[in-house]
């Protein structure tokens, strides 16, 4: 049973939904230390059992990347006994503020559900179409893909025109980022 009292946010019911469907922490992949590092010192004593590590045997993330973003990972802060240090360290810094988000499901966490309980399985006289990014079928149209919002198209192979007045159509990609 999931509880949630007035005024809890969606990515928080979809939290506990994630764990009633089966699914573990992001912070406790088995792989976790490629992509963060938790300060155990500065986490609870009673809490840390949160951040105890999975194995291959106990866990299984079915190939999907780790997403900083997802609604199953800690924010950056969680359990810690000194406030002001993070328990959770992106080992990218520009991940480090993307953590612990609570407003709604991230893609990753939608096509993971789908991949787990196999929602393909609806399409399975449907050739596969050909999902570019971490697109994937759509089992309600099986003709095209689930993209993540910043892409479109039936194959997730299109960029949004910009819409900055001198922007004329044109995405900028860059290779580092920096805060200004």
């Amino acid at each position: 049973m999931v509880r949630a009292d007035r005024g809890t946010k969606l990515g928080t019911v979809t939290h506990e939904i994630g764990h009633a469907l089966g699914f573990y922490h992001t912070q406790s992949r088995y792989d976790r230390d490629n992509w963060i590092h938790v300060d155990m010192g500065n986490v609870d004593p009673n809490l840390q059992y949160n951040f105890a590590k999975m194995t291959p045997a106990t866990e299984n993330h079915f190939g999907q990347p780790y997403d900083y973003g997802s609604v199953m990972q800690y924010n950056a802060y969680a359990f810690a006994v000194d406030p002001n240090q993070p328990t959770v360290i992106a080992l990218n810094p520009a991940y480090q503020n993307s953590m612990g988000q609570r407003e709604a499901p991230a893609f990753s966490d939608v096509r993971m559900i789908n991949w787990v309980y196999n929602c393909s399985s609806f399409c399975s006289n449907v050739p596969v179409p050909p999902c570019r990014q971490p697109g994937y079928q759509d089992p309600r149209n099986c003709n095209s893909c689930k993209c993540p919002r910043i892409f479109g198209g039936q194959y997730c192979e299109q960029l949004p025109t910009g819409s900055a007045p001198n922007c004329n159509g044109a995405v900028l990609q860059v290779k580092t980022m920096a805060i200004l």
